[in-house]
């Protein structure tokens, strides 16, 4: 009886040890992997962030005032960077700091535009580049849906 009440664990067992590994990368894989267009965006992001760090200091600006940017640089240098290693979580902390960014941005557009046109324009940059990773990144989450409701093989007992 005992047999009988653990055959079906023996069923899904891998056959060898080398099988087993190559299901586990396999799966590794097929969790995050990050097409090219994600990639390259982070990557302008990122880069355009270090960028304007040129204008944001070029005005006169306090300690604490260059302590945020400095901060705030360093937050999205390790989202950034752990995004394009493969974490998910920093890919989803990226994709929130740009939402609140676009957002926070967005609402001060119009006002920037009548004090200074070269602000407005940097920021639009910036808008730009952070909606297109936004939708990248969707859209990489929505074809990962649409790959994992492909019908399931039953294995045959």
């Amino acid at each position: 009886m005992q047999l009988e009440e653990h055959a079906g664990q023996w069923a899904h067992c891998p056959i060898s040890f080398e099988q087993s590994e190559e299901d586990k990368h396999a799966s590794a894989e097929h969790l995050f992997h990050l097409n090219i267009m994600s990639r390259v965006m982070i990557c302008v992001v990122w880069s355009w962030s270090l960028i304007e760090t040129f204008w944001e200091l070029s005005y006169e600006t306090n300690s604490l005032h260059i302590g945020i940017i400095v901060l705030a640089k360093l937050v999205l240098s390790a989202f950034a960077l752990g995004a394009l290693f493969s974490s998910s979580a920093a890919l989803i902390a990226l994709a929130f700091s740009c939402v609140v960014s676009i957002v926070v941005i967005s609402v001060t557009l119009p006002d920037m535009f009548s004090i200074s046109r070269s602000f407005f324009y940097l920021s639009l940059i910036e808008v730009a580049a952070k909606v297109t990773l936004v939708v990248s990144i969707v859209c990489h989450y929505v074809a990962d849906q649409f790959e994992d409701s492909q019908p399931q093989i039953w294995p045959v007992r």
